[in-house]
């Protein structure tokens, strides 16, 4: 089971590849988006406990605690595994002004409703956070996160 777990959070920490792109948002670009890319934000939201963490560590704590929130509440549904489901579920969620989740869209593989509903419960239980800043403004700002399920 710790082997399954840790495969898993392998995966989820690969899957987790910070973009260095140099990307070019005006205000009112962002003003009319309502939502700022991940990318572009000034300060990343902050999850409890990477308060204390330089500005240009905060991303990587963001990550890692996403990953080890995910660990922690990951359940293989029974019914999937019973039938060898596997795939990867794709979250898009908002973390929004006041720092709280909204699920906002999956992608899921045909067949995997059952992961899909896993993946949608671990990712509403994250914690309320601080919410990303964009031009010294707190902004609702868009995050991709991928789970895999597999058997192995």
């Amino acid at each position: 089971m710790i082997k399954k777990m840790l495969f898993v959070l392998a995966l989820i920490l690969k899957a987790n590849i910070s973009w260095s792109q140099e990307i070019t948002v005006t205000k009112e670009e962002v003003i009319k988006e309502e939502i700022v890319p991940f990318p572009v934000l000034e300060d990343v939201p902050v999850f409890p406990g990477c308060e204390e963490e330089a500005r240009n560590k905060k991303l990587t704590c963001f990550q890692e605690k996403l990953s080890e929130h995910i660990s922690k509440n990951f359940n293989y549904p029974k019914e999937a595994r019973k039938k060898k489901i596997q795939g990867r579920v794709s979250v898009i969620f908002v973390i929004n002004a006041e720092g709280k989740i909204e699920i906002i869209s999956t992608k899921v593989p045909e067949g995997c409703e059952l992961l899909e509903t896993e993946a949608i419960r671990i990712i509403s239980l994250l914690p309320k956070m601080e919410p990303g800043k964009f031009r010294g403004e707190t902004v609702s700002t868009k995050y991709l996160q991928p789970i895999i399920f597999n058997l192995k």
